[in-house]
């Protein structure tokens, strides 16, 4: 099972985004000029990504290959200097024979997300810079609508520190705290299965037994280096725990009786993930820039109990894209 690109870049990579698709308050942060225009930083990308282990026929008992391309919408809207708005939507589709789509070549849409933000303190000692956002959530794709997901609230904090090396280094420390409110504790799915059965209590086999994740907590440090006008280079790890809701009470007709199934004490309720990002950013002109890069996804533990490598394991994905910078697009109109 893989996880949906658009998936892995806002949920397990949310501190940051790669390449020169750095948000605006990491670039108004390290003294960036930007372009006064209310709709700078708005960009569409295309991307093209495959995993590692799809060039590698051998690497499992059964080759699997994965390859995908994503187009990502993302508008911005600036207000003032210190107060912008922001949306994403992404539209994926995988191209090798997918392991969880109903449809080949299904085409798969992200939820939309709406995220506000200022750039509010600059530190004058040590010219650390102090920003938010508040990420707003609506869950319009269907992975969302299989977990009963209702909304979704996700506030994050950004020190940001910028340095005179080469045409610039940026290292910045993101937190983000993500809430999400669901109509049922776990999974469903659209319909039990139990043929013939259509009385209230077949109902309990709509549940997927995975349990939802009601909040989360992701952090991670960033840095950018430019080398030259033309190149940017960016490096990113992030650490997230997500909560699980508690395991709901069971009771087994043994015969004589129903005797309740206690939970293992060894629950944790809760799942950790790693993950790791390096992106090369090439801007060819004003209006497009091209990334490639590598991103691992890192769960905690792999089947056999053993961690997974966080710079690069099964989950690793590489991928090719370009982008289109809208305000540098529209100021030629």
């Amino acid at each position: 099972m893989r996880v949906a690109r658009f998936l892995l870049a806002l949920a397990v990579l949310a501190p940051a985004v790669a390449g020169a698709a750095v948000d605006s308050e990491t670039r108004a942060a390290a003294g960036e000029a930007q372009p006064q225009v209310p709709w700078r930083n708005s960009m569409i990308i295309y991307e093209h990504a495959t995993t590692v282990r799809s060039a590698v026929p051998d690497w499992d008992l059964t080759y699997n290959p994965i390859y995908v391309h994503t187009l990502s919408l993302r508008p911005e809207w600036h207000f003032s200097e210190w107060f912008f708005t922001r949306f994403r939507f992404d539209l994926e589709q995988e191209l090798t024979n997918s392991d969880y789509t109903t449809k080949k070549n299904e085409i798969l849409w992200s939820d939309l997300f709406v995220e506000v933000g200022t750039r509010s303190f600059k530190e004058p000692t040590t010219g650390i810079v102090l920003s938010g956002t508040l990420r707003l959530t609506a869950p319009i794709s269907k992975v969302s609508a299989s977990r009963t997901m209702l909304f979704g609230v996700s506030p994050g904090i950004f020190l940001t520190r910028s340095f005179d090396v080469l045409d610039g280094l940026v290292l910045r420390y993101a937190v983000r705290y993500s809430h999400r409110f669901f109509r049922s504790e776990t999974g469903e799915t659209d319909g039990h299965g139990i043929a013939g059965c259509r009385t209230p209590s077949c109902e309990v086999f709509l549940s997927t037994g995975v349990r939802n994740s009601p909040w989360d907590i992701s952090h991670g440090p960033l840095v950018i280096l430019i080398p030259t006008r033309n190149l940017t280079l960016t490096t990113m790890l992030s650490f997230n725990r997500a909560a699980l809701y508690d395991v709901a009470d069971f009771h087994l007709d043994t015969g004589g009786g129903l005797e309740p199934v206690l939970p293992s004490e060894d629950d944790p309720n809760a799942r950790y993930s790693r993950a790791f990002l390096v992106d090369l950013t090439w801007t060819a002109m004003p209006e497009l820039f091209v990334s490639t890069g590598l991103t691992t996804f890192a769960p905690e533990l792999a089947p056999d109990g053993t961690r997974y490598p966080l710079f690069f394991n099964r989950h690793s994905m590489v991928y090719l894209s370009l982008g289109v910078r809208m305000d540098a697009v529209l100021s030629k109109l």
